[in-house]
C-alpha cells in the first residue's frame, strides 16, 4: 500500500511539474496556488480521518503479554501477573492476555496470571 501511495504521488508531481512548464509564470503562479489549496485541504482530511480510524480500532482494547512471574504467600496477600479489572473500569471491548508469567498462591494468598473483571 504504501509503495502505490509513493507512486501516484511521484506521478501526480511529474504530471503537474510538465503542466507548469508549459504555462507563463502567470498562469503557473495561478494553478500552483489552487493546486497547492487543495492539497492542503485534502491533507488536512486524510490526517482528521486517520486519527479517527485510529481512535475507533484501539477503543476498549487491553492487551497484556510477556508478564514475570509472582507469588502471593500469606492470608490476604494478592498477586497478578495478567490483567484484572475493577468495577470502575469496565472494558466495553476485548481483553487480550498472552504469555503470561506464573502466578502462584501460597499458604491462602490469591493469584491471577489470565483475566478476572471484579
Amino acid at each position: 500500500m504504501q509503495k502505490t501511495v509513493v507512486v501516484v504521488t511521484g506521478g501526480a508531481v511529474a504530471l503537474l511539474a510538465g503542466v507548469l512548464s508549459f504555462l507563463t509564470w502567470d498562469q503557473a503562479n495561478k494553478v500552483a496556488g489552487v493546486v497547492s489549496a487543495l492539497v492542503a485541504v485534502a491533507a488536512l482530511g486524510a490526517a482528521v480521518g486517520g486519527l479517527i480510524a485510529a481512535a475507533k480500532s484501539r477503543a476498549g482494547v487491553v492487551e497484556v503479554s510477556g508478564t514475570g512471574a509472582a507469588v502471593a504467600s500469606g492470608a490476604g496477600s494478592v498477586v497478578n501477573t495478567g490483567y484484572q479489572g475493577g468495577s470502575s473500569f469496565a472494558v466495553a471491548g476485548q481483553v487480550r492476555v498472552a504469555d503470561t508469567g506464573e502466578a502462584r498462591a501460597e499458604g491462602g494468598g490469591d493469584a491471577n496470571s489470565g483475566h478476572r473483571q471484579a
